[in-house]
């Protein structure tokens, strides 16, 4: 996307740059009180449409046309992240992990793509 900097054009390269804020943060501190995990399979959808496609648009950008879901492990493509399956997955991911604070589940699900050389892009499937 436009707006987003390019991985090569960073002054701190090697370093995390956030390209969007979380789609929400948690009520409890635990992963599973995040508003947008827990409004239901269609808030899900609606917070994460948006990140999700420009994640893979900013791939595509880069040479990468095709971009599986590590979480889910099914050879999805990205964009599958805000459908209902993912969305079920991650329930029963967090089900079993119960009291997960959200800090710690958030480092458990980064999915980094590296780039050509210059960095990786990372996307949180929270």
């Amino acid at each position: 996307p436009e707006t987003w900097p390019h991985p090569e054009h960073l002054s701190d390269i090697g370093k995390p740059h956030r390209c969007m804020a979380p789609r929400s943060s948690p009520t409890t501190g635990l992963a599973a009180s995040l508003p947008h995990l827990a409004g239901g399979k269609n808030y899900w959808k609606s917070m994460m449409d948006e990140p999700v496609l420009r994640f893979a648009a900013a791939l595509r950008a880069k040479g990468i046309p095709y971009v599986c879901c590590e979480f889910c492990g099914n050879n999805h493509p990205m964009e599958h992240v805000s459908a209902a399956n993912h969305y079920k997955q991650l329930h029963h991911w967090l089900a079993e992990r119960s009291n997960i604070q959200y800090s710690e589940a958030r480092q458990q699900l980064w999915q980094t793509c590296l780039v050509g050389g210059v960095g990786g892009l990372r996307f949180n499937h929270l």
